[in-house]
């Protein structure tokens, strides 16, 4: 079983208005967008595309002193391997697809890829509202793209990205009558929900399957053969949106190769985020992220490849960070993207500062200046750190590495050997690299690249990329185990110098963990304990604690760290009644000792109160892990009796509602879990039934022992049973 999150409820808000004026500005959106225990989608296959969003323009003056456009500097110079650019519909009509298509010419003639954004409506051809909605208005924004293809030469394409932050109701050819973010769709008489979800999924239908509207006019596909084709033009994140429009391409099987989000986290956004307290970083931005992979897997029936075609922070305007900050984040949100397996490709928010007010937030994201107070194309710092992590793993295929808030160390396999990047590099870490004789390279760009056994004082504290390229040393770790359980691998291990070494230790019945330590250094996480890198001979010794009555035990910091507090006897524990033992907010890591079930609450009150919940069984968790982190007021702890779980989500993820034996739950509107079910886990010796309607009315289907997802399960009208329980019964 897998520890159960139950999440927050996204809220919305933030940038509305300026979304607004970007479209009367001609400048792409910057609209803002929590979980890293989400599931993750598949890795994409394919290449990972460094990109940057660019407003290109034919009479950009170029650098002084050597007239360098912004696009060339960013591929030749900055590293980008792509660049984001819209080629808008009324643009398209009214200049040509030739001569729209000329400003572009210079991304393919300096090796980089375009990532064509189509969008944004014209009154010359969609009457009565901003988006296309009938056939007509369809086939007219397909012949548009298909133009400005041809124009472009599909051969230039990265990928095809269909409208921008539709969600949101962007594009509305009128800016100043675009609805509000959260008005009904106001153009389908049918009903179609906040946002238009379904007006987009038949929009994107018709785009890759004209003939099922009886048009004769070339699909994307034969305009662009082998580009990717992206869908889910949303702000951040919107999970009802997400929902209703890849619900109607799953049940009308259109193929889209990819799903695009935004995770925009300074402001109050459906990413979770507020308008209060310090900007969030690329942490929350990756939680976002997870969250709407999980969206796009559940709405779609299973997992895509994301594309965030828009992330950034500014240093200005409402909510900005420092340049340095801006540079920091830049370097963790790419470095976990491509490490989380999630992403085919980043593209940051902005080349350029956009033209507007020098205390504007969506004009000051940009990684090389405008102009203003100095030459047009002097990179900041964002621009430095972009670009020293480009040249570092230009030449690596993939890179690795747990994206959890605790971990900051990643390796890279590249060309010419291995590498490894940490952020926030300590001076010690630092140290023992570079006397292992690694290049250290500062990925903010702010220093010069340190030789194996220079000085490295100057990079401590930042995000540093090692170099092992030419060394062959390698190290002896010995590792063994005490009375009580055992280590894997044991005994001798060869490592690179340089690299590190994970090794499993497991207790014997009866037995747990005591410690784990030795001359190597590390961290114990869970029963995995990770070595520090390596750059001697060292050894690693695990020692394990006697037979225990003890149920529960929970600590201040991860890895068992703190203050700690044990419960020996079930019972429910919260702060108001003072039976928790540990303040307020305060939990970080947990061991369930024995086969028994515990969930934590945010609440004083357990689940009645709608707080988030987070259910664990036997086992040790950093609670980091499951961003339920400095959260926990109350906790319950259970008999152990096997329990029928509904999860939210697909593949045992969400909120979850859980029964024992002899439950009959007529009605699960009280719990406000009604048409939630996307999963299902049934323990030996259970089975459940569940049904349509309340009362135990309508269709029914019954699960045994196993794990089911809901969305292979179809109904006699051939709907799925995904969010569509309403009672159930477990015998």
């Amino acid at each position: 079983m897998k520890p159960i999150v139950k999440p927050i409820a996204a809220s919305k808000g933030g940038l509305k208005a300026l979304a607004a004026l970007s479209v009367v500005a001609g400048a792409l959106s910057m609209v803002a967008g929590a979980n890293a225990h989400a599931a993750q989608p598949g890795a994409p296959s394919g290449q990972f595309y460094m990109g940057v969003a660019a407003h290109l323009s034919e009479s950009d003056p170029g650098r002084a002193g050597d007239g360098k456009t912004m696009a060339e500097i960013a591929l030749t110079e900055m590293g980008a391997v792509s660049l984001r650019d819209e080629a808008s519909w009324e643009e398209v009509d009214d200049a040509g697809a030739a001569a729209t298509a000329k400003r572009f010419k210079v991304i393919g003639q300096n090796g980089g890829k375009m990532m064509l954004l189509l969008d944004y409506s014209n009154a010359k051809y969609v009457q009565g509202g901003a988006f296309p909605n009938t056939t007509a208005e369809r086939k007219a924004f397909l012949e548009y793209a298909n133009k400005i293809i041809a124009a472009i030469g599909p051969e230039n394409l990265a990928a095809i990205e269909i409208w921008n932050e539709w969600s949101i109701y962007l594009g509305w050819f009128d800016p100043w009558e675009m609805p509000a973010w959260d008005a009904k769709c106001p153009d389908d008489p049918n009903g179609d929900g906040r946002g238009c979800p379904v007006m987009y999924a038949k929009l994107v239908e018709t785009l890759l399957y004209p003939e099922r509207e009886g048009l004769s006019v070339p699909s994307l596909r034969q305009a662009a053969p082998g580009v990717p084709v992206l869908g889910h033009a949303i702000e951040a994140r919107d999970r009802d949106w997400t929902l209703a429009s890849m619900q109607y391409l799953r049940d009308h099987n259109v193929q889209i190769d990819g799903a695009v989000v935004h995770p925009y986290v300074a402001f109050e956004t459906g990413c979770g985020t507020t308008n209060d307290g310090p900007v969030p970083g690329a942490q929350k931005a990756m939680d976002c992220l997870a969250q709407a992979a999980q969206d796009v897997a559940d709405g779609y029936g299973k997992p895509l490849p994301m594309w965030v075609t828009e992330a950034g922070w500014s240093r200005a305007g409402g909510r900005p960070v420092t340049a340095d900050v801006q540079a920091r984040i830049l370097v963790e949100f790419y470095v976990k993207a491509r490490a989380s397996g999630l992403t085919r490709g980043v593209w940051w928010y902005d080349l350029q500062d956009d033209i507007g007010a020098i205390d504007d937030s969506v004009g000051n994201m940009g990684l090389v200046s405008r102009g203003a107070g100095g030459s047009p194309g002097t990179p900041y710092p964002a621009g430095k750190a972009f670009s020293a992590l480009a040249h570092f793993w230009a030449d690596c295929s993939s890179v690795t590495g747990s994206y959890a808030a605790s971990n900051r160390t990643f390796q890279a396999s590249c060309a010419d050997g291995s590498r490894q990047i940490i952020l926030a590099a300590t001076a010690t870490e630092l140290t023992q690299a570079s006397a292992a004789g690694a290049t250290l390279v500062d990925l903010l760009g702010q220093q010069a690249d340190v030789p194996p056994k220079g000085n490295t004082s100057p990079l401590a504290g930042h995000p540093v990329g090692i170099k092992y390229d030419n060394v062959a040393t390698t190290y002896t770790v010995t590792a063994s185990a005490g009375a009580g359980g055992a280590i894997s691998p044991a005994g001798a291990v060869s490592v690179n110098a340089g690299a590190t070494q994970s090794f499993t230790v497991t207790p014997n019945s009866g037995y747990s963990i005591a410690s784990v330590g030795g001359s190597c250094g590390g961290s114990l996480n869970g029963n995995t304990y990770t070595t520090s890198a390596i750059t001697a001979n060292c050894t690693v010794s695990a020692a394990f604690a006697g037979a225990t009555n003890h149920l529960v035990t929970v600590y201040e910091h991860i890895n068992r760290g703190g203050k700690s507090k044990t419960y020996d006897q079930q019972g429910l524990y919260q702060t108001t009644k003072d039976t928790l033992g540990m303040a307020n907010d305060s939990i970080s890591s947990i061991e369930v000792h024995q086969p028994i079930s515990v969930t934590l609450y945010d609440d004083d009150y357990g689940s009645s109160a709608g707080g988030r919940q987070i259910y664990f069984p036997k086992g040790f968790y950093n609670l980091t892990d499951y961003d339920f982190n400095d959260l926990t007021s109350a906790i319950s702890v259970d008999s152990g009796q096997a329990a029928v779980i509904l999860f939210e989500h697909i593949n045992e993820e969400g909120q979850t509602i859980a029964a024992s034996k002899d439950t009959y739950q007529p009605n699960l509107v009280t719990v406000n879990f009604n048409d939630k079910a996307s999963s299902v886990f049934v323990p030996s010796g259970l089975t459940v039934t569940l049904y349509q309607d309340i009362d135990y009315g309508g269709e029914t289907i019954t699960f045994g022992e196993g794990v089911y997802n809901l969305t292979n399960y179809r109904m006699r009208d051939g709907a799925s049973w995904n969010d569509q329980v309403s009672s159930y019964v477990v015998r």
